[in-house]
């Protein structure tokens, strides 16, 4: 939620400006600041979400495994 909130405030932003604005606040979003403006947001998005799929399939399979 947090990228979705930077991303539509970046796209209101001049990029100048954005990148200011995440250096200015590095010590408060280092993680921000370290990625800047041309990160992959598609697929760093798309990498999180496998992970939260492959772990709720995981927690799946074994509550499966305990109830069957």
């Amino acid at each position: 939620m947090g990228s979705v909130v930077m991303q539509v405030t970046w796209q209101d932003r001049d990029r100048d400006d954005t990148g200011e604005f995440l250096r200015e606040r590095a010590d408060r979003y280092p993680a921000l600041a370290e990625h800047g403006l041309d990160h992959a947001w598609d697929a760093t998005f798309d990498e999180g979400l496998g992970y939260l799929l492959a772990g709720m399939e995981q927690s799946r399979r074994r509550e499966d495994g305990r109830l069957g």
